[in-house]
């Protein structure tokens, strides 16, 4: 049982934990960034790291944080998972000054699921740049003629990574939307293209964040939920666009092709994970509490349900006695109520309704009934 430790708004060191799950006992930890250097580094993997960290006391600040979904692949017999950035420098540690490349903050790591230990690392952004927290998805795809085993993901940066799941090596980077801190990947050296100034005067803006993605053999896309917001700048950005409202985005990406095959756009930026099918279905909740399905090749939307609340979960499927459900559960489910009200109580059907699960059927000689 693999779980990650976080806390880097309070300085604390980021770790990726493992659990003997019948006795709870830990059996190994992989500390995600180093610790003080006076008392020597537990593994050779931060040693190196240390070297990227400068500055008096920098490892004080910790970070690394390993909040967000860990995925083991079988194939490689890897845990991958991602950690956000470096600690923050304010109140008692604001006298810290940090620099370098603060591995492994801001990564995606490579781990041997029996004894943590390291095996590779991608560092998805420049350090500091963003607090990632990286969805990770294995596939197995065709790329330059060639069958290759990889790691997908789209962090807050809005690039789409392709990374050999063996090596981390980097194979494809393309943005999945307009982004604001770079143009382009370098394949050679692994490390972004960025722009001197952040396009559109202000900081780069959160492109996909914790709702997870979903990939599907059958149509060889991988779709994901996004936010198109743009810079907190009502001034014109230098491509002439100017502030727009914030939108919700489901992009069914081709991670072969690095294209957008089709999108669908929604009101709020705050909705639900995606599920897709082997019956060419694709589905998600959205914030102002419409439930949907998608053809899954071609974005057309076949069916949908208005469920009074708002959906920022993800749904399943499971079957029963030979017919298959599909449950979402419903209702306001994270802090963006709080900081962007507007955004979760967008229609007066979301403003009212409870928290709960639905599940739907689909049975021929009726229209899909609520369980």
């Amino acid at each position: 049982m693999f779980i990650g430790y976080n806390g880097s708004d309070d300085g604390v060191r980021g770790s990726l934990v493992a659990f003997d799950a019948e006795t709870g006992k830990e059996v190994w930890r992989f500390w995600t960034v180093p610790g003080d250097p006076g008392k020597g580094f537990e593994t050779k993997a931060l040693e190196m790291a240390a070297k990227t960290w400068s500055g008096k006391d920098s490892w004080k600040i910790g970070g690394g944080d390993v909040w967000n979904a860990i995925t083991y692949d079988p194939t490689t017999d890897l845990v991958i998972f991602g950690t956000a950035g470096a600690g923050v420098d304010y109140g008692e540690l604001s006298s810290i000054k940090v620099s370098g490349g603060k591995l492994f903050a801001g990564c995606i790591i490579a781990v041997h699921a029996a004894t943590g230990e390291y095996a590779w690392h991608f560092q998805t952004s420049a350090p500091g740049l963003q607090t990632e927290n990286n969805h990770i998805l294995m596939a197995d795809l065709m790329i330059d003629g060639e069958k290759r085993h990889v790691a997908v993901t789209v962090p807050k940066n809005g690039f789409f990574y392709v990374l050999d799941a063996k090596t981390g090596k980097l194979l494809s980077a393309k943005p999945l939307v307009k982004v604001a801190w770079a143009s382009s990947y370098n394949l050679k050296t692994g490390r972004p293209v960025e722009f001197p100034v952040s396009q559109g005067g202000g900081k780069q803006w959160t492109v996909h964040n914790w709702w997870p993605m979903s990939y599907n053999p059958g149509t060889g896309l991988v779709y994901v939920p996004t936010t198109d917001r743009r810079p907190k700048s009502y001034a014109a950005v230098e491509t002439g666009e100017w502030m727009k409202a914030t939108v919700g985005r489901l992009i069914a990406w081709d991670p072969v092709n690095q294209s957008t095959r089709w999108s669908a756009e929604e009101p709020i930026p705050t909705n639900g994970g995606i599920l897709s099918t082997a019956g060419n279905l694709v589905f998600q909740g959205q914030g102002t509490g419409e439930f949907a399905a998608y053809a899954a090749d071609s974005g057309k939307k076949v069916w949908s349900i208005q469920t009074g609340s708002a959906i920022e979960s993800i749904p399943v499927t499971y079957t029963v006695k030979g017919e298959q459900y599909v449950l979402t559960p419903v209702g306001w489910g994270s802090g963006s109520r709080l900081f962007a009200p507007a955004w979760t109580m967008a229609t007066p059907q979301s403003k009212r309704g409870p928290t709960r699960l639905l599940a739907f059927v689909y049975r021929p000689s009726y229209e899909t009934d609520i369980c």
